[in-house]
Order: C-alpha cells, then structure tokens, then sequence
C-alpha cells in the first residue's frame, strides 16, 4: 500500500513546494500558479497558463488534470483520478486543455489555454483540481521526470453556504511535519522562538482563505514593533520584497482552507527583527535583543465572510537556567572575594604583630 500511496505523497509534497517558490522545476517556469473562478452551472470560462522553457534544449510536456481534495491539516493536497470522482463534483472532468502535448523550443516560451465548463447539475461550492504538466524522460528531454502543475480552484454559483470557526490559537511545541495531535500547548519558554499554531475549521461548501496578524504586547501594555516579516508580491503574485512590521503575519501566502476541512498555519515570534547587510550589497534577516516577561499575543483574523475574530493569550519568557547559572557565579565570586579579602586581612594583622615584636626587642 506504501508503494502506491508514496508517488501520490511525493508529487503533493513537490507540488506544495513548487507552487510556494513561484512554480519552477527542471528549468520549467510557469504562472501564474493559481487559478481562481466563481462560474455559473451550465457556463465555460477560459484559462491561460503561461511556460517558459529554461534549458538549452528543446522540451516536449504533456497535461493530466487531476483533482484534489485536503490531504490533513498542512495544506498538501491529495490527488484524486476524476474518473474515481462523480461528475456532478469532479472538476478534472470539467477542464479540457486545448493542447494536450506540445513542444517549447530551448530558451522560448508558450501559452496554453484551458476551458472549464460547469454542467447544470453541478453542486454549489467549491471543487478544487490541478493541471499537471508532465517532461517524459528520454533523448533531448529531460533526465528526470517530474511534474510541475497550477492549481485551480472554482466556486460554482448558487447554494454556496461560507461559514467556519477558528478551532485552535495558542502556543505549541510542534515538530516540523508532524500533525497536530503530537502538539504539546505551552505556556512557559525559557527563550525566543514562540511558536504560535492557528487552526481554523471550514464548516461550508466553499474555500475560505482566513488571515490576518498577532501583535503582541510586553508586562506593561506596551506593543512590540519589528517583530515581523511581510512578504511584498507583485501583481501576478510573486515575492518582491519583504519589509519588517509591527506584526507577525498570519496565513499572508492566502492559503486556502478547502470545503469540510481544517487547516493549520503556523507563525514565530524571535524578538526585535533587523535587517544585518553584507559588504556586497545583500541582506539578511536576523534577530537582537532577549525577551523576557509575561507577554500577551492578540490574533486578528480575518475569518468566513469577512467574519472578524480576536483573540488574545498570555506566556511568559523566563530564561530560568541562565539567570540561575549567572546567579551562582556571582555568589561564587562574591564568596571567592570574601575569603580573599579575609586572607588579606588576616596577613596584614600577622605582618603588623611581627613587626611590633620585632621593634619591642630592640
């Protein structure tokens, strides 16, 4: 069973990572790397997926739309065959791409339209797929095979309900990859980082993309500032830039939390964020100062139909094991002083006494 799911787990885990870096692989560019669509049943929209050929060769793709549901709480996608999928739900059976195989001469580029046609007895809400493009290995093409696709998402009109409830906002001790039953809820640490673990559970029909920030604020009300990192996109949605805020941001990458599911999204807080440039002009983000405290963290989120949630929570940061170890030194050094200070002043009573037995034999 492993070796059926594994290929199935490596291209959603590739896919996950592909769409995040702006969609490369093997020296094929595409974009944009997301497709969103609110359609009628019984209507056709058009779609244009643009790929650039990096490589000095010429390369031959062909498409395989497949569609996908939550595959868990991070947000990798499980794939599904649409011929395992009912039609009234399948969006893979609803997408045509006009040019199914096509070649892209070295160093060029090609657009290549799809339609998506919704039938009338389509169910309302959202369906969710993706268009894969696929280099088969051989002579002039490329050694690995590997599969780079644009994700599509479609909100078909009519009873589309749009309701869920942020589940879950505290601190943990969470492993990178493991699930959230294997989180330990924190509220003590005894240094930066803070991990933050937001889950919010998508009760509707529809994708929902929540969002939205945790400022948090020191013993005496006072808000931190530089203590986050916002990522700047283009128009087509690719990072820019990044600048330091006053926040740390939440779910900024507008991660969708598909229908009847739960996702999770994570953010840090490190301290006093600034920017340490290289002598060549290059930067890098790092972190000064060492907080210490009880602090309060109030997340905003912006939540189903505009639906705004606050709520606020408390840790504290108290690097006990080091206040304790300098404690001891300087116990240790004020002891070490005193009996130096004694030794010394019992020499110099013993000098004194023998020099006044020595002038009193005179």
């Amino acid at each position: 069973m492993f070796k059926k799911l594994f290929p199935k787990l490596l291209l959603a885990f590739l896919l996950t990572f592909i769409l995040a870096k702006g969609v490369n692989a093997a020296g094929v560019t595409i974009s944009p790397p997301k497709f969103e669509f609110e359609i009628e049943p019984g209507n056709t929209v058009v779609g244009e997926v643009k790929i650039v050929n990096n490589e000095d060769q010429a390369l031959f793709l062909s498409t395989n739309v497949q569609d996908f549901i939550a595959g868990g709480e991070t947000g990798t996608p499980q794939f599904i065959n649409p011929e395992d999928n009912d039609e009234s739900i399948s969006l893979g059976m609803w997408v045509q791409v006009v040019e199914p195989e096509f070649t892209i001469e070295p160093r060029s580029k090609k657009s290549v339209q799809f339609t998506i046609t919704v039938p009338e007895n389509a169910e309302p809400g959202g369906h969710y797929g993706t268009i894969f493009f696929a280099p088969p290995g051989g002579e002039g093409q490329l050694s690995v095979v590997q599969q780079i696709g644009a994700l599509v998402l479609v909100r078909v009109k009519g009873d589309v309900k749009e309701e869920g409830a942020l589940e879950t906002y505290g601190v943990y001790d969470l492993e990178e990859g493991a699930t959230f039953e294997d989180a330990v809820e924190k509220s003590f640490y005894e240094k930066v980082p803070v991990d933050f673990v937001i889950r919010y559970k998508n009760n509707g029909n529809v994708h929902i993309k929540p969002a939205g920030k945790i400022e948090i604020f020191n013993t005496f009300g006072k808000q931190l500032d530089k203590i986050g990192l916002k990522d700047i996109l283009n128009p087509q949605g690719v990072l820019k830039d990044q600048e330091i805020v006053d926040y740390i941001p939440v779910n900024q990458g507008l991660g969708n939390v598909l229908a009847k599911s739960t996702r999770m999204f994570k953010s840090q807080f490190n301290g006093e964020a600034f920017w340490y440039r290289f002598d060549d002009g290059t930067k890098e983000l790092r972190y000064k100062g060492f907080p210490i405290g009880r602090y309060s963290a109030k997340l905003t989120l912006s939540g189903a139909a505009g639906e705004e949630i606050i709520q606020e929570i408390s840790f504290t940061i108290f690097p006990w094991k080091i206040i304790v170890g300098y404690t001891v030194l300087f116990l240790l050094l004020i002891l070490t002083l005193v009996k130096v200070n004694k030794w010394r002043k019992k020499s110099l009573r013993a000098k004194i006494k023998k020099e006044l037995e020595k002038e009193m034999k005179k």
